[in-house]
């Protein structure tokens, strides 16, 4: 298996719906556990083995977000890092932060998860490798969505922007949204969590989130403003 298959973008369907700072998800992604040094004997991969690198990280630790879908949440200025789903290895570096009540495991709030590829272990394209990453990642959500037992839980939405690629993923049952966008080598996941709500009617919950879409895409859009 390739090392940089050892670090996946997002933990699959999952990380959509993991809550990020403070959350009850316990399979949230683990720092890169790649060596940063080659073993002896092993030639080093060098930057110059690795092609397609648009972004090398965030500019902070955590985005500081400015847009109005950022104010409505009330989660303007930088996040807070979690640092169970952050970490700079050698292949990959992730962020993960949180705003609003989701800093403290709490609703509303804004959560999101920043991956970015920096190189592949026999050299290559990270652009590419964040492209596979995706579709690995889409594939899977399509499969879920797609099963009969399903029953709506989860819904699959395309997106024309932001980004070289994007798509939403509605989860009405946890009354979660998620937004995953790709701009070159680097994979964004944004996801709001609605308050606690008597409301549990699945197509009502559905229709709700639906209407976050613009909201979720402009933050998305904010969160890949901080990209260096």
């Amino acid at each position: 298996m390739r090392a940089s298959r050892l670090v996946t973008a997002v933990a699959l369907p999952a990380l959509l719906l993991a809550a990020g700072c403070g959350s009850t998800a316990d399979d949230a992604e683990q720092p890169d556990p790649a060596p940063t040094t080659a073993a002896v004997g092993t030639p080093p991969v060098t930057e110059a083995a690795t092609s397609g690198a648009r972004w090398s990280g965030l500019t902070q630790r955590c985005p500081a977000l400015t847009s109005a879908a950022a104010r409505t949440w009330q989660a303007t200025g930088a996040g807070t890092p979690d640092r169970t789903e952050s970490g700079d290895g050698t292949y990959v570096t992730t962020a993960g932060c949180a705003w609003g009540a989701a800093a403290q495991g709490g609703r509303p709030g804004v959560n999101a998860k920043v991956t970015v590829y920096l190189r592949v272990p026999a050299g290559g394209d990270v652009t590419k490798e964040a492209t596979s990453q995706l579709a690995g990642l889409l594939a899977g959500i399509r499969a879920e969505a797609g099963e009969a037992s399903n029953g709506g839980r989860t819904v699959l939405v395309p997106e024309a922007t932001p980004g070289d690629e994007a798509f939403t993923v509605l989860y009405p049952a946890e009354r979660v949204a998620a937004t995953t966008v790709r701009s070159a080598n680097a994979v964004v996941t944004v996801r709001l969590l609605l308050g606690r709500s008597p409301e549990n009617r699945l197509p009502v919950v559905t229709g709700q989130l639906r209407a976050l879409r613009p909201q979720l895409r402009e933050l998305a859009a904010d969160v890949l403003d901080d990209l260096r």
